[in-house]
């Protein structure tokens, strides 16, 4: 858990209110799912396991306060934010379904 702490602590800072367990599974994990969880409204972000291989936490969360994922979260509730890149390193965030636990 240790790798994804920054990530989980960024969250906690964006979602104050909320629930922000670590990922289920993170030790296995392909590709983390970090749940955010306010009152009945569940919000996933879904970094991709490249991104945390080649980047190190602080980085990951610049990445992630530069794009303003922590925003497009809060605008859409029940759904998840994916974070992957393309072939030429170009980051992508797409939104997606939840993933189911």
């Amino acid at each position: 858990m240790a790798e994804h702490q920054e990530i989980i602590e960024y969250l906690k800072a964006a979602f104050p209110a909320a629930q922000v367990p670590p990922p289920p599974g993170y030790a296995i994990a392909v590709t983390p799912v970090f749940p955010v969880i306010e009152g009945y409204v569940e919000r996933q972000l879904e970094v991709c396991r490249p991104i945390l291989d080649d980047f190190k936490g602080h980085t990951v969360v610049h990445m992630l306060r530069t794009n303003r994922v922590a925003e497009t979260m809060r605008d859409q509730p029940g759904k998840r934010v994916v974070l992957t890149h393309d072939r030429c390193g170009e980051l992508i965030v797409e939104i997606e379904p939840l993933r189911e636990a």
